[in-house]
């Protein structure tokens, strides 16, 4: 069967909607898996910071040993690192 021209153009244009609308889905279920990721490392990061810094200072006060000044100070620095890792994921949002 022959279709005419105008039902061509119909169906062409049918099939463009379905296609962009397929990419729409496909780049918002995308956004989403970035967007946890980012939760993700991002939760990580408090966690580091929470066990190497936080926990130590309620514990022990401000009367640290030098391990605990390092250890600390390293925690930081990778919760800082996890957070512009999560950052940097985000970029990557459509």
């Amino acid at each position: 069967m022959v279709l005419a021209p105008e039902h061509d153009r119909e169906e062409l244009q049918r099939r463009f909607e379905e296609r962009e609308a397929e990419k729409k889905r496909a780049a918002t279920a995308e956004n989403e898996r970035i967007k946890l990721t980012a939760t993700m490392v991002s939760q990580i990061g408090v966690i580091v910071v929470t066990i190497g810094f936080v926990t130590p200072l309620l514990t022990t006060g401000l009367s640290w040993i030098q391990e605990q000044k390092v250890i600390s100070a390293i925690c930081i620095i990778l919760w800082i690192g996890l957070h512009l890792v999560a950052r940097r994921l985000l970029r990557g949002l459509k």
